[in-house]
């Protein structure tokens, strides 16, 4: 039979060593590209709201038209300028 040759026991703890931090790096990509999807799908529910949001300033722009004309409107105030 022959003899099963072996690294030395610093060569096997750099291997292992290496192979850990590269685990390590993995689960660290893996951990961003999770939070990438949870800030995308983030973002997409802001935009929807804010074209809702700019519907309804349309809207209710247009009720003012309505009532008023086509006037501007002081916000702190409410004074039609």
């Amino acid at each position: 039979m022959s003899e099963i040759k072996k690294v030395t026991e610093q060569e096997l703890q750099q291997l292992q060593s290496i192979r850990n931090e590269s685990d390590r790096l993995i689960i660290e990509l893996g951990r961003i590209n999770y939070e990438k999807i949870i800030l995308q799908s983030q973002e997409e529910n802001i935009k929807d709201s804010i074209i809702i949001l700019q519907q309804k300033e349309l809207e209710f722009s247009n009720e003012l038209i309505e009532k008023y004309g086509k006037i501007k409107v002081d916000i702190e105030s409410g004074d039609i300028i």
